[in-house]
């Protein structure tokens, strides 16, 4: 009974892990679509970007996408481990 406890916080932990990651995507997902949208605005006469900002935006944008990738990526892991531990 006390196993199956354990098990299932596993689950719930590594489902959380997974849940995180996926938001920081999404996240960075809109920034980037953000970002873009900026830039594709900077040949108008009638708005100014500053494109180095925009630039750090979108590389800031790409590297939580990656780092929030990772973690989805180790809920992975830890969710095979845990069936192999299991199983």
């Amino acid at each position: 009974m006390l196993e199956n406890r354990a098990s299932l916080a596993d689950k719930t932990s590594e489902m959380q892990i997974a849940s995180i990651g996926l938001q920081g995507m999404q996240l960075a997902e809109a920034r980037i679509d953000k970002t873009a949208a900026a830039l594709a605005k900077a040949g108008t006469p009638e708005d100014r970007v500053d494109l180095s900002a925009e630039m750090v935006a979108l590389l800031a944008a790409k590297q939580s996408f990656h780092a929030s990738a990772k973690l989805v990526a180790m809920g992975d892991e830890m969710a095979k481990a845990t069936v192999a531990l299991l199983g």
